[in-house]
């Protein structure tokens, strides 16, 4: 009686057991997991500081650039990751080879924040620019080649390939000068400057990065068209500049928002009032041009569905 019961255990077991051997043929599947990256920016603003202030019935401030000032920063950022994949498997004794595409959602990828002690200029006592750069991931994907080694319903791969991102770049400089006394010119007496700003100049730009990815998994197959596995992979987006428009006195602010304070000068030195980011001509720091480079440590729980 045993010996009839094991044998019908067997028997439904065994197609099972060979279905589940037989990793040949398309897959769609749906990962989630978590992400640490690291973002790196850099560049140089052009600072444009108070040099002359005109007569009433003029255009009130004159502003030239003073500096430029460079600044590099790196950021880590760790968090959640979603997305899919699909792709097909050859099998070849106990040897797979295959190919794969994959897609992931938006997540933020990192923020920088430097803070620049500025020169002081015959009208401007000395001040501090704050360049804050800030990046996002809209969506990523990778399309890279597989080959690994299956036992039975257990199976391991390597994978590499290319990969690209599409981010969001939001970039913000705050130009603040308290009051003082300027530099003396001259041999004049500094002359006493009210405190200016702070002037933010504020821009946001999306670009494309592409680079590379490599990674190890493994996978179980819990029925014969239905597997769980981990992915780990390590991205190298590359490098890229982002131009987030560079805004001169007396122009239009491609791509900016500019914002501020205002300036109140005393009687006599000034033509009175005057609101930052409104005047033709103002005091401020310009983000211009920052490269940026994005690598990301991934980690996914995958559930694949085989055709």
């Amino acid at each position: 009686m045993q010996i009839r019961w094991l044998a019908a255990v067997l028997a439904l077991t065994m197609p099972t057991m060979a279905g589940a051997q037989n990793w040949s043929g398309f897959y769609l599947g749906a990962d989630v997991g978590v992400s640490s990256g690291k973002l790196h920016a850099g560049g140089a603003d052009s600072v444009f500081q108070l040099t002359n202030i005109n007569p009433p019935g003029s255009q009130p401030l004159t502003v030239v650039p003073g500096t430029t000032i460079a600044y590099s920063a790196s950021d880590h950022r760790t968090g959640f990751v979603y997305g899919g994949t699909a792709g097909f498997l050859i099998q070849t004794g106990n040897w797979l080879f295959g190919l794969e595409g994959d897609g992931h959602g938006p997540r933020n990828s990192g923020a920088v924040s430097v803070a620049v002690a500025k020169p002081a200029t015959s009208l401007e006592p000395p001040g501090t620019v704050t360049i804050n750069r800030d990046a996002r991931i809209s969506w990523d994907w990778s399309a890279r080649g597989r080959i690994g080694y299956s036992w039975g319903p257990s199976m391991i791969y390597a994978a590499g390939g290319v990969a690209g991102a599409r981010i969001r770049l939001r970039g913000a400089d705050t130009y603040l000068v308290p009051a003082g006394n300027a530099a003396p010119s001259a041999g004049n007496a500094p002359f006493a400057t009210p405190t200016i700003g702070p002037v933010v100049i504020a821009s946001s730009q999306r670009g494309t990065l592409t680079g590379w990815t490599a990674g190890v998994g493994g996978e179980h197959q819990v029925a014969s068209h239905v597997s769980i596995g981990l992915d780990a992979r390590y991205s190298d987006y590359g490098k890229h500049n982002v131009d987030l428009g560079t805004c001169i006195p007396n122009t239009a602010c491609p791509n900016a928002t500019v914002s501020g304070g205002t300036i109140t000068f005393p009687a006599g030195t000034s033509p009175g009032s005057i609101s930052l980011g409104t005047s033709d001509a103002y005091p401020g720091a310009s983000p211009g041009v920052t490269r940026i480079s994005l690598n990301e440590w991934r980690l996914s729980a995958r559930l694949i569905f085989r055709f």
